[in-house]
This record gives C-alpha cells, structure tokens and sequence, in this order.
C-alpha cells in the first residue's frame, strides 16, 4: 500500500520536524551534525530537509567559517509587519 507508507513516512518526517523545533526552543541554533543526531538520518537527508526548512521560511541560516547554523525564524507579533 503505497499510500500508507507515504503517510506513514509523512507522520514520522513531522515529528522529527517537530523534535528539532523543541531543540531549538532551548538553543539559539542547529546545526547540520546536530540535526543528524535528533534525526537519526545522513547528512545528504539533513541537507536536504534543512534547505527545504529554509524555502519554508521555518528556519533561516548564517555561514560561520565553513559551518551552517540554522535558527528559527520566530513569529511577528501582533500587528508588526515582515520587514521582507
């Protein structure tokens, strides 16, 4: 049943989502080697999953020396507009 592991594999990918947003409520950043970790997947998964994250506008990025470190992007408050 192709559906249901598509929908199985779905649920798992949100909740490892959803275990990287709780690391980031209590660290200022994530990192690809950190992602890997909470994620039990490989780099090229973490690469992949982190852009992706970024084109969602969940997380943004910042290059220090040859490292990404990746930050949530928080919410505007109410009645504040997006400077973008």
């Amino acid at each position: 049943h192709p559906k249901a592991c598509r929908d199985i594999l779905e649920l798992l990918q949100a909740e490892k989502i959803e275990e990287v947003f709780r690391y980031l409520e209590t660290n200022p950043f994530i990192h690809q080697k950190k992602y890997m970790s909470l994620c039990g997947c490989s780099r090229s998964k973490a690469s992949l999953d982190l852009r992706r994250l970024v084109e969602e506008g969940k997380l943004r990025w910042e290059k220090l020396g040859t490292s990404h470190l990746y930050y949530k992007v928080e919410e505007p408050v109410s009645g504040e507009t997006n400077p973008k």
